[in-house]
């Protein structure tokens, strides 16, 4: 990468015009939308510090790159969670499903508890990855999902208790996002930063692993300053070493869109 051997210090993005570099479902790998959903008010519904913007990995809007914002909003998606404690203690969002019930919440958490395997860890974290990013996604100025940015760190911790038990680096790419999302929402600088740390160390830990090199792509390229040669570096290196995998052909997407 052409980028300065030594990490900048990370910054979350501005907002006004921004792309919105979002990551690719871990489980079920499906893309959608960002509609807007009608939201009733909620009182006494927690809202975050000043934050620059509505989304999580936003790079400036840069001349030439309206064609990618768009690409990206209906491509780059990131699915990981479903509705905690938190959540459960304001009204559901309207016509909106997440991908996981309270039930099937409590039961992950039960398994990944009582057991020492890292994949029960793993899909723990999943699950509340899952709902907050279809949250994020669809509603994401919600009192509901301001309400829940805490189960991005739930996920991050259930991610880092599969870590300690072995689990792959691409458990650590994710939960650098996990921690980039809830940093840029609560304009917690400490743990952007914290992010960037995780996805540089899963990229030396699994150089070739596909998921890695897109969510380090995607982070470095929402970042303030972004990375964008570093992150287009990152999304051919997957190209090249894992070109029929789907995280691939979402790199392949991006690239072409922003070499427009």
């Amino acid at each position: 990468m052409d980028e300065a051997a030594e990490t900048p210090r990370a910054r979350v993005a501005p907002a006004g015009d921004a792309l919105d570099y979002r990551p690719l479902p871990p489980a079920r790998r499906r893309e959608r939308l960002s509609p807007s959903v009608a939201l009733p008010p909620v009182e006494g519904a927690t809202a975050p510090r000043p934050r620059r913007g509505p989304r999580s990995l936003v790079p400036p809007l840069l001349a030439g790159t309206a064609g990618l914002l768009l690409l990206l909003l209906l491509v780059l998606s990131g699915v990981r969670v479903q509705s905690g404690a938190s959540a459960l203690a304001t009204p559901a969002i309207p016509n909106m499903v997440l991908p996981y019930t309270p039930d099937e919440v409590s039961q992950a958490r039960t398994r990944a508890e009582g057991s020492r395997d890292p994949e029960a860890w793993v899909a723990l974290g999943n699950v509340f990855f899952d709902n907050m990013q279809t949250m994020r996604e669809r509603a994401p100025l919600s009192p509901q999902y301001l309400g829940s940015l805490p189960q991005w760190l739930e996920a991050a911790e259930a991610y880092s208790q599969a870590l300690e038990l072995g689990a792959p680096p691409s458990a650590r790419a994710d939960l650098a996002i996990a921690r980039f999302h809830y940093g840029v929402a609560t304009n917690d600088r400490g743990s952007v930063e914290q992010a960037l740390v995780e996805v540089e160390r899963a990229s030396r830990e699994g150089p070739d692993d596909p998921r890695v090199l897109l969510n380090y792509g995607l982070l470095l390229a929402g970042l303030d300053p972004p990375r964008r040669a570093d992150a287009r570096a990152a999304w051919e290196r997957l190209v090249a070493v894992a070109p029929q995998s789907p995280e691939a052909q979402s790199a392949k997407t991006l690239l072409e869109s922003d070499g427009k």
